[in-house]
Parts: C-alpha cells; structure tokens; sequence
C-alpha cells in the first residue's frame, strides 16, 4: 500500500500514472468542507488511510487524500500537469474526475458536475445550506478516533446504495 504524504512527490506521480492505466470505470470520491478551522479538525489524510486499509470495491487502488498544500504541490508540478494535460484552472474538477479523492478544503467546495460519484460531506458545528451535502458531521461531538470511520463507513454504505440506484435504472 502506499501512503502518500506531502513529502514524496514521486509516490505523487505514481498515484497519477497508475489511475490513468486504470483507465474509465466508475469512480467514488468524497469531498469534505470543513469551514471551521478552529472546532473541525482536518480529516482527509486519516480518512485516505483508512480507506486504503479496508475498501474493497472493484477498481481497487490507492486513495490519494487532497488538501489545501497538496493541491498547491500539484499545481506547481509541471510533469503531473504535462503528463496528464491537466489545466491548473481545472485542476480540482480534473482530480475529483479521476475518482480515490478525499478531498479536503476550508472553502467552498469545488463544483461537481456527476454528483452521484461524489459524497459531499460537511464538517461543521453551523448547520449546512440545503441540499449542499450527503452527510453532515459536527466533529466537536464526535471522538476523533472515530470520525474517519464514521465517515467511511457512511461512504461505503452511500455507494452500494447508488450503484444499486444505476444498476436498476
């Protein structure tokens, strides 16, 4: 398994290379707001390594957890950008696309055109707008030891259900 931190930008590039070969295919990502930096902690690299331990869904591979500093890593590497012909612009819709993603922002979460491949989750002790998430989660409540299971396990629950959903229509 590889566990890919902000240090190793070669296991970076690996990632990239290795969802290409896997080519199209129905791919899940989770994308998590947490607008509250002072009570929400930040969870996508604990919930990444969760997922590469226990998901066993079909398209295998590694999940690459997105943040903040990542995104700026992958913006500023000009071989990722190249090899993938990635546009910076789009860099966060690109990434989604490719499916594994948690991703991670304080901010407003990027726009998602096939929301049924992404679970929207909301991080806050502030109830969310309507209708802007899958799963809303005021961490303050919850132990953090237990958060990222929660959320993969809702994850996982969420995308048995919507293959199901695609496989009946």
């Amino acid at each position: 398994m590889i566990l890919l931190s902000h240090n190793h930008q070669g296991e970076l590039s690996d990632w990239f290379r290795v969802r290409k070969q896997k080519g199209p295919g129905t791919r899940f990502s989770i994308l998590i707001n947490s607008p509250c930096l002072v009570c929400q902690p930040r969870t996508a690299e604990s919930l990444a390594r969760y997922l590469n331990e226990f998901d066993e869904s079909s398209d295998g591979g590694t999940w690459l957890f997105v943040d903040d500093k990542r995104r700026e890593q992958i913006r500023e590497d000009r071989q990722i950008l190249t090899d993938h012909a990635m546009d910076p612009q789009d860099l966060d819709s690109f990434l989604i696309s490719l499916g594994k993603i948690v991703f991670e922002t304080s901010g407003d979460l990027p726009p998602v055109t096939d929301c049924d491949k992404v679970v929207r989750v909301h991080l806050s002790c502030k109830e969310p707008q309507e209708n802007s998430c899958d799963l809303w989660l005021n961490a303050k409540q919850i132990d953090p030891a237990t958060l990222s299971q929660m959320i993969a396990s809702s994850y996982m629950e969420w995308t048995v259900r919507n293959r199901h959903q695609r496989s009946s229509h």
